[in-house]
């Protein structure tokens, strides 16, 4: 009985391999690649995103707050996240790029949202967790390997395995 039903199960196995956030962080991660391929597919916002949720990690870890957290910080706060960026492309390998990946837009957008959490993003995202938990309970499905994203404004998803 158990033979028969692995043999039906066998097409669906998947070795998954997951790697820590600490060793996605680590300077010899490799994520230049996948993020390049990202870069290059017909909608790269989410990996743009993924860049800039980098920058502003570091740009808060500076500064003390998220970029353009306060109204009046927004304008001075883009130079900064600007440079935060620019650090980032290079530990991830791909300051090479010309043009950067992350235009001024994409500052510009991301210091006015100023690292608020809005109800609709955070249901989708509470959705997406409970749905992951469900899998790892249940032992059933595969679950999604390393880094999700979610770009609310045009509702694209992505996977990156960083």
């Amino acid at each position: 009985a158990e033979l028969t039903r692995f043999c039906k199960n066998a097409p669906h196995l998947a070795v998954l391999r997951f790697r820590s956030l600490e060793e996605e962080y680590a300077a010899d991660a490799p994520v230049a690649a996948e993020l390049t391929r990202a870069l290059a597919a017909d909608d790269p916002s989410c990996a743009i995103l993924y860049i800039l949720l980098r920058a502003s990690q570091a740009f808060a870890a500076q500064r003390g707050h998220a970029p353009g957290f306060a109204d009046a910080d927004v304008e001075s706060d883009m130079p900064a996240l600007r440079l935060c960026v620019a650090e980032q492309l290079k530990r991830l390998g791909l300051n090479g790029e010309r043009p950067c990946p992350v235009s001024d837009d994409w500052v510009a957008e991301y210091c006015r949202w100023g690292g608020a959490e809005t109800h609709n993003i955070a249901s989708v995202l509470g959705g997406v967790a409970a749905q992951e938990a469900i899998k790892a309970v249940t032992r059933q499905y595969v679950p999604l390997n390393n880094t999700f994203l979610f770009n609310g404004s045009n509702g694209v998803t992505a996977v990156y395995e960083l």
